[in-house]
């Protein structure tokens, strides 16, 4: 099957040409994507300049950070042959189900493992969506458990088929696939370019398994940008860690000048990127005060936040403005969520379709980490 192209509206492709034919890449988003100013949102916070990157608009099936990594990763799929796509994430996963709506788009069969995490609405609407999307769901105790189930499956279809499924880390995240998000900072600074807002100083995003950080931090600094990236952590400390981001940067970094010897993305540029601690809380997906205020408080500007991630980073936000650092400060957040309604495909849906390891999220009362 033939790969196709990056069309001209990222940027990476024109700064470094030779691209196109290393880089594996199928258009699925809709880009660039818009950016907003919001100064009643800032005089309330406190910040010089408040402006948001509307990732969350990233496309018309389901946005997100994750489309731009897919972009990447499902191309690659389709690259080796792959008709089957093999990824992991907790129970109400982003990433799971955007691979789902995108696998089913280019055709590829998708099989989810997954762990559990706090039961909540979201995790349940992303359960019921991951089956409208025709996904295979498989439940796994932990992390452990899930890469072993996946590797017996992986040999079990490959034996079956004689075509190994593709298989996709936590997170969307591989040096691969973090080169997606180096178009998204570059996009940035495109766009500030051509004016529709003038360069950040902070960039504040959500970090989870920290591609999306990683890449932004490339792209802004390979487009001349001196903004540094506020990576806020929202997994356990084993899955994100400022060593752990400074490696996946210099990692993209080096793949790159691998396909591009001539790229100046990976020439003498040194990416701005900080982990910001704090707003973990209790555990992934518990409930944070803070995310929740955050949310509330994006929801009176027409933001749309979820509880594990960007309310989060957004929250990190409003706690370095409260300090007063962010008063003459020009502010970027970077919404990675996705704003989509999806309310009338999941409404009656019956959960009864989902596998009976799933069942607990939709108890009544659910409230807890559901396990079999």
């Amino acid at each position: 099957m033939t790969i196709l192209s990056g069309p001209s509206a990222h940027p990476l492709f024109s700064r470094c040409p030779a691209l196109r034919e290393s880089l594996p890449h199928v258009p699925l988003g809709t880009f660039p994507t818009p950016v907003e100013r919001h100064d009643e949102l800032a005089a309330r916070l406190g910040v010089g300049e408040l402006w948001v990157k509307r990732d969350d608009l990233s496309g018309e099936i389901y946005g997100g950070n994750k489309v731009r990594k897919l972009e990447v990763l499902l191309a690659d799929a389709l690259r080796t042959g792959a008709t089957e796509v093999v990824t992991f994430g907790a129970a109400g996963s982003n990433h799971a189900l955007a691979t789902a709506v995108y696998g089913k788009r280019l055709g590829l069969s998708v099989d989810l493992f997954l762990t559990p995490q706090p039961a909540s609405d979201h995790v349940r609407r992303n359960l019921l969506l991951d089956d409208v999307f025709g996904a295979r769901l498989h439940h796994a105790a932990d992390a452990g458990e899930a890469a072993s189930a996946a590797a017996a499956h992986v040999a079990k279809r490959t034996a079956e088929t004689g075509v190994a499924p593709y298989v996709i880390p936590y997170g969307g995240t591989n040096a691969l696939s973090v080169t997606g998000m180096i178009d998204a900072g570059l996009e940035l600074v495109m766009q500030s370019f051509q004016g529709e807002l003038p360069e950040p100083d902070l960039v504040y995003v959500a970090a989870g398994s920290m591609g999306t950080a990683a890449g932004i931090a490339v792209g802004l600094a390979a487009g001349g940008c001196e903004a540094e990236v506020r990576a806020v952590r929202v997994t356990p400390p084993e899955v994100a860690s400022q060593q752990g981001l400074d490696s996946l940067i210099a990692e993209v970094q080096d793949l790159v000048c691998a396909m591009d010897g001539s790229c100046g993305c990976t020439v003498e540029i040194e990416p701005k990127a900080r982990l910001l601690e704090g707003f973990y809380g209790d555990g992934y997906g518990e409930p944070l005060e803070a995310a929740s205020a955050a949310i509330e408080l994006g929801r009176t500007a027409g933001l749309v936040l979820d509880a594990t991630y960007t309310g989060r980073a957004f929250a990190a936000l409003m706690a370095d403005a409260a300090t007063g650092d962010l008063t003459d400060t020009r502010v970027l957040f970077w919404n990675t969520f996705d704003s989509h309604d999806f309310s009338a495909v999941t409404e009656g849906r019956d959960p009864d379709s989902l596998p009976t390891a799933f069942g607990g999220y939709f108890a009544d009362g659910a409230g807890a980490a559901p396990r079999t």
